[in-house]
């Protein structure tokens, strides 16, 4: 069974890495909606972990109960705000991908040795699918292309119509931004399951010449802050690591509180400061003037209550937040710092001798909320999938850790 959930979460990974050019060819087919495989593909290993746990007598996993209970008590808030089953339902498959990689931690976070094969041939593809696409080697036949699913319009390539040293490359996914998040998620799994020193340096290099290609800037420092901590602190990095947390974490809730109330200098150029004053003058205060509007206080709009779930039921009023607290507290509003607090608690109670893996879950927690200052994180599913995986490894750590010291003060 463990063969089979690989297997699974490896298809889905391929699914999202090769998205641009699988969307291409269901749409030259007139099958769209088959895209919807990659989620029943993420399902099967996930039923496979529950009857595997209940077959050994284990619990039932926390994280259904804690899933179980968002999905019923804010979609319940949303259903009063929005009125929309729908926005609910996209939620739920939005929110799916964190359960099941709460669920699947130990899978994801220690994968054996040939799964770390099968990710670096995938993440070597994504290197050079980027660089041909940047360097225009040829022109992807699906880059700029639409459809429709259902009554929805989506891309299936994100074309910026940006060209020359300033383009914006996706290479096989659906978009530079899916680049700039996604490749970072890769390379720090090999990096902390690769033993090869030449190996590791070589994966940092490359992953920050392809998130320098996405022109992303809120990855590329992210990125470039992790490893930073990785390499300079590598005797005790968990020690750092929770320090970049919490600074991270901060930056994320204040600046979208404090900044709006600034107007920002003039900014040209892709890797100007243009997109992030953006956010700054257009972007939060709209996204504050609609939970203002919609939301009930002190519990939000509920799930769907901005973002890509608005295309459903507001798409004039359509705002990506660009900002994971923002998102976060449109969702859940007070309760949104319960959650953050739980996550940041969970990180600083980790030991500063931690093992790799864990110093990987700090890793992966560091890049996610830094780089949630300017996106909305968990609407990226594979994101959304290594939150929950490295949040679920940590808790679940520091219950293992939990169980042996009582286990030492039992025998004195």
């Amino acid at each position: 069974m463990r063969t089979l959930i690989y297997s699974c979460l490896l298809v889905y990974f391929s699914f999202y890495l090769f998205e641009g050019p699988v969307r291409y060819g269901l749409n030259a087919i007139g099958a769209d909606f088959l895209i919807f495989i990659r989620d029943i593909v993420l399902i099967i290993p996930l039923i496979l972990s529950f009857l595997i746990n209940r077959h050994d007598g284990n619990k039932f996993h926390s994280a259904f109960y804690i899933f179980g209970f968002i999905i019923f008590f804010h979609g319940l808030i949303s259903y009063l705000n929005i009125g929309d089953t729908f926005v609910i339902v996209y939620c739920i498959k939005m929110l799916m991908t964190m359960l099941v990689g709460a669920v699947l931690a130990e899978y994801i976070m220690s994968p054996p040795r040939y799964v770390v094969k099968v990710v670096l041939v995938l993440w070597i593809i994504t290197f050079f699918g980027v660089a041909i696409d940047k360097y225009e080697i040829f022109s992807y036949p699906w880059t700029g292309l639409e459809t429709t699913i259902g009554d929805t319009q989506v891309d299936i390539s994100r074309d910026w119509e940006i060209t020359g040293e300033d383009k914006r490359a996706g290479g096989l996914m659906r978009s530079s931004i899916s680049v700039a998040v996604v490749t970072p998620l890769l390379a720090l799994l090999l990096i902390f399951n690769i033993p090869s020193l030449a190996m590791r340096l070589s994966i940092m290099l490359m992953t920050f010449m392809v998130v320098y290609w996405s022109t992303q800037k809120a990855s590329i420092l992210a990125f470039l802050l992790v490893c930073a901590v990785i390499l300079t602190a590598y005797k005790r990095p968990s020690v750092f690591l929770k320090i970049g947390i919490t600074i991270a974490f901060l930056l994320m809730v204040l600046l979208p509180v404090i900044l709006p109330q600034f107007i920002m200098p003039n900014g040209e150029g892709v890797f100007s400061m243009a997109s992030f004053y953006m956010r700054v003058e257009d972007m939060w205060p709209k996204a504050w003037l609609i939970i203002e509007q919609r939301g009930i206080f002190p519990f939000g709009i509920g799930l769907g209550g901005i973002g890509g779930a608005q295309r459903f039921y507001s798409p004039d009023d359509f705002n990506a937040a660009d900002n994971m607290f923002v998102l976060l507290y449109a969702f859940f509003g007070i309760l949104s710092f319960l959650y953050m607090g739980w996550l940041w608690l969970k990180c600083m109670q980790v030991n500063n001798q931690a093992a790799p893996a864990v110093i990987n879950a700090l890793s992966i927690i560091l890049f996610i909320i830094f780089y949630g200052i300017a996106l909305s994180m968990i609407e990226d599913q594979m994101a959304s999938l290594f939150l929950g995986a490295a949040a679920s490894y940590l808790a679940g750590s520091l219950k293992k850790d939990d169980s042996k010291n009582r286990l030492k003060s039992d025998a004195s």
